[in-house]
């Protein structure tokens, strides 16, 4: 058991991204490599209810293109992309699945894309970096069992960070009266003890349930899911409390234990450092000062999910570019970049940001991102004015269907964020259909294959563009 000495510390926010990924700006999630973690709004998300496509689904009429320049032969360009896409996408996610950010099958998955990349012909490295990720522990006694037990757990994103001890009280939901209830009938019958709170998510915002809990006098809370897995969720602001997130199945056993007598509780919530790696993959223009365009993705997971969209799809667009361009040559160096721990707050591309040198930031012209694009059969792009233009154009010319999307979701962030945020240009790749990201239905058969194939000629047609100027 860990323990920290002093006061709570605010356990800092982390960006998702999951892309998206993040569904919630409340509920940003940060995952830790414990247990299936589906991403979080502070109220319950509804069940998927979508039709998936199959890997080669009939691409949807979102855009009327105008066939006016070589549509036949980009079209055929674009399904033998997807048939490249998808045999890489196989592959990686029979083989390389999990790939939970800052774990030893990520270094594998990392270093499969670097010979992989290498054996193309790109000067390739591997950028590793380190940070700090959270961590939770959650220890119970008494009740039915006599020996402590654990639990998968997940702090809160603005937990408290710190040890807290006491008895374990069921507050319900966490709503006024079910705190009032819950302390009332309290087993210790002693205000004077510490009181863990035990309460379900559901009904009432993370930050509604802890607020109250700790304005009736709990040291600490643990949040059980209202759905199968573990889940990362966000306060909206910091507490002064350890507050952890625990699965579904933990909760209702833990209910069950408690109706045999007194049942005591230790929570933790803190952060370790951890060591990630991106790859980075590079194809120099003909001089040292050169522009440079940049091409990303993360392929990372969160922890037991294949990550088939979310970012396979992505990691795949990216791998069918690179062969498909591999013996061009163009007036700009090409520089391919699968990023690391993106689904723990965007930690390899904030730390690829913060290293570029001015050589390499100021002569930037560009970063596409791709991202969870393949999951539905609305491929759509986000990000500047200008280039987005330019890939809608392209579209209508080339016959591929693309949608231009206006914002994220509440507040959802993928890889290009870091790049906005130093004033490079960005767009974004993505699909709109979000609701199996982070589950464990990302899978293969859910892929649509075409958009990854679409995503890559549209991206080598602006390639071909920035090229001509």
């Amino acid at each position: 058991m860990k323990s920290v000495t002093g006061p709570f510390l605010v356990l800092a926010p982390i960006l998702l991204a999951a892309l998206v990924l993040a569904c919630g700006s409340s509920s940003d999630p940060t995952v830790t490599p414990t247990a299936t973690v589906v991403v979080a709004a502070e109220t319950p998300s509804p069940s998927p209810t979508a039709t998936a496509p199959s890997h080669t689904p009939t691409a949807p009429a979102t855009v009327s293109p105008t066939p006016t320049e070589s549509t036949t032969s980009e079209s055929t360009l674009a399904r033998r992309l997807a048939d490249e896409a998808w045999a890489f996408l196989e592959t990686f996610t029979r083989e390389l699945s999990p790939r939970a950010s800052a774990t030893e099958q990520e270094v594998a998955a990392a270093e499969f894309l670097a010979a992989e990349l290498e054996s193309l012909g790109y000067e390739v490295k591997l950028q590793t970096f380190e940070f700090n990720m959270p961590s939770s522990e959650v220890t119970l006694q008494g009740g039915l069992d006599e020996a402590p037990t654990t639990a998968p757990s997940h702090p809160l994103t603005l937990s408290g960070i710190g040890e807290a001890s006491g008895v374990l009280v069921n507050v319900a939901k966490g709503l006024p009266e079910d705190v009032a209830s819950g302390f009332a009938e309290s087993p210790t019958g002693d205000s004077s003890r510490d009181v863990i709170a035990l309460i379900e998510r559901g009904e009432s915002t993370f930050e509604e349930k802890v607020k109250g809990v700790a304005d009736a006098g709990a040291v600490g809370a643990i949040v059980y899911n209202n759905r199968r897995g573990l889940f990362a969720g966000a306060l909206s602001t910091q507490a002064g409390i350890p507050v952890v997130a625990i699965t579904r199945e933990s909760g209702a056993a833990i209910v069950v234990r408690m109706t045999d007598g007194e049942v005591t509780a230790t929570v933790f919530a803190g952060l370790d450092t951890v060591e990630s790696r991106t790859v980075v993959a590079e194809k120099p223009g003909p001089a040292p000062d050169s522009p440079l365009v940049v091409l990303g993705g993360h392929f990372d997971t969160v922890p037991d999910v294949p990550g088939a969209n979310d970012d396979g799809s992505g990691i795949a667009t990216l791998r069918a570019i690179a062969g498909e361009v591999a013996d061009r040559s163009y007036p700009f160096t090409l520089r391919l970049v699968a990023f690391g721990s993106e689904e723990l707050g965007l930690f390899g591309s904030r730390w690829y940001v913060s290293e570029l040198t001015a050589e390499e930031r100021e002569p930037t012209i560009v970063m596409l991102n791709f991202d969870a694009l393949a999951g539905g059969t609305n491929l759509s792009v986000l990000g500047d004015d200008g280039l987005v233009s330019d890939l809608v154009d392209i579209g209508e010319r080339k016959g591929i269907p693309l949608r231009e999307y206006a914002a994220l979701p509440g507040g959802g962030s993928s890889d290009h964020a870091p790049f906005d945020e130093v004033d490079i240009p960005t767009v974004f790749f993505l699909d709109e259909e979000f609701s199996r990201i982070h589950t464990a239905e990302d899978r293969l058969e859910f892929i649509n294959a075409q958009s990854m194939g679409n995503a890559a000629a549209l991206a080598i047609g602006l390639l071909d563009r920035l090229a001509r100027r």
